[in-house]
């Protein structure tokens, strides 16, 4: 066998064990744990559950989706007070997003953004008066902190909506309780300001430290005075939302004591402008110049690694990679160059001397490379030698050709009275050509 269909049979066998791994082994999963907050999904965290409970939770409106972008879908003429829902791990707001968004709450309906990284771009508005440090320095705004935990207990701060026992949620993953990055606001943007951010709600982890999760922003138009202004309120926890969730009656409580704050008009849920976490920290970074806001953690390797398909694609392209570098570094025969077949030149140079000779009137020299040539062409057709010029050799190449053994005996003794004449006249040249020619016409 072959060395190349050895390797070929070897590399096949691989990819097939390789792809029974993935797809084979076990039994599939039954959820995706993966964080989609996609309205019509009904996967573990999903949004399904809270974006019917909206619906019926206005009476006097319903829950319309948002498909294209926020100047298109989201109005700023309505007849009564309304609301703007955003529910995902970050929003994607361009300029003009922005601008309709604040011109739709500054005409007095409210806004619900539940994310994990918010845009600097909304947030410039938002937090324009900035909070100052003890040493009187201001406090920019970079974006929601986090820590790791299992855990988070949320609960209200106002009395009519805290609740005694709290409201407790853990991170499961496969059916897993596991580490989670919880999102806050951090304590420095609080600053009892009449036109700041107004904390109304927090979590505590497993230590009992306590975060600022859910906060209210009272936005006016700095520019018309005459519009009544609205309220922007800040979630940082969106995973408190998802199906998984809220298919618990502490997740349900919660929820509703959350949605409380909005008003009893049309709900724009806004599923367009949805993007990852990393996506809007990233910009956020580039936005604000600041290094310090990249995610160090939040790389494509480690999105792919964490994905079980996208882990193993990932080896099997490595494994492919060192086996095409394993065959492709052994020693290769070096390339056998290909000759060009040598050709006969010995008739081309007789012509072109007997051209030569014919324009210098030398008609002896001319007949003697006519026989030259006459004579080549017997030793290549017939494959006999011409220096003995015999019976023998008369009698063969009469059988060889079928030319009559008289018409060639005639014809090497034309050739030898002309080689004996001192001078050869024009008409015995035409008259030795044309006998050659009689001759080659009759070869067979």
């Amino acid at each position: 066998m072959k060395r190349s269909v050895v390797i070929t049979l070897f590399t096949t066998a691989i990819l097939l064990i390789v792809l029974f791994a993935i797809f084979g082994s076990g039994k599939s999963k039954k959820f995706n744990w993966k964080e989609t907050y996609k309205e019509k999904s009904l996967q573990p965290y999903g949004t399904s559950v809270i974006n019917k409970m909206l619906d019926s939770y206005v009476p006097n409106g319903t829950v319309k989706n948002i498909t294209t972008d926020l100047p298109t879908d989201l109005p700023l003429e309505t007849d009564s007070t309304e609301n703007y829902v955003f529910i995902g791990e970050a929003t994607f707001l361009d300029t003009a997003d922005v601008e309709r968004l604040l011109d739709f709450v500054a005409r007095g309906n409210n806004a619900f953004i539940s994310c994990k990284s918010i845009p600097h771009d909304l947030m410039f508005h938002l937090y324009y008066y900035e909070c100052t440090d003890e040493e009187g320095i201001d406090v920019p705004w970079n974006d929601f902190a986090w820590i790791q935990d299992t855990m988070a207990v949320m609960n209200m701060h106002h009395p009519d909506l805290m609740d005694s026992l709290d409201f407790e949620y853990r991170f499961i993953r496969n059916n897993r309780v596991s580490n989670y990055r919880w999102n806050y606001i951090d304590s420095s943007y609080f600053c009892n300001m009449e036109s700041g951010m107004t904390e109304l709600g927090a979590f505590k982890d497993e230590e009992g430290n306590e975060y600022a999760n859910f906060a209210m922003i009272r936005y006016s138009d700095p520019d018309d005075f005459s519009l009544p202004g609205g309220n922007v309120y800040l979630h940082t926890n969106p995973i408190a939302f998802t199906n998984f969730q809220m298919i618990d009656p502490i997740g349900k409580e919660y929820a509703e004591k959350i949605f409380s704050h909005l008003s009893d008009g049309h709900i724009y849920w806004d599923a367009y402008s949805r993007i990852k976490e990393v996506t809007s920290r990233r910009r956020n970074s580039i936005r604000s110049n600041s290094a310090e806001l990249t995610l160090a953690n939040e790389t494509p390797l480690k999105y792919i690694l964490e994905n079980k398909h996208l882990s193993w694609a990932w080896y099997t392209l490595i494994g492919m990679a060192i086996l095409y570098l394993m065959f492709r570094s052994k020693r290769k025969q070096r390339l056998i160059p290909v000759e060009e077949i040598n050709n006969n030149t010995s008739l081309e140079f007789i012509s072109t001397i007997g051209a030569l000779y014919y324009n210098k009137q030398n008609h002896l020299k001319l007949c003697e490379q006519k026989m030259k040539m006459f004579l080549s062409f017997i030793r290549n057709r017939y494959n006999m030698g011409t220096k003995k010029r015999n019976e023998k050799f008369f009698d063969q190449l009469s059988k060889r050709s079928g030319v009559d053994i008289k018409v060639l005996k005639q014809t090497f003794s034309y050739y030898d009275n002309i080689v004996s004449s001192s001078v050869v006249s024009d008409e015995t040249l035409k008259g030795f050509h044309r006998a050659i020619e009689d001759v080659e016409k009759q070869c067979k």
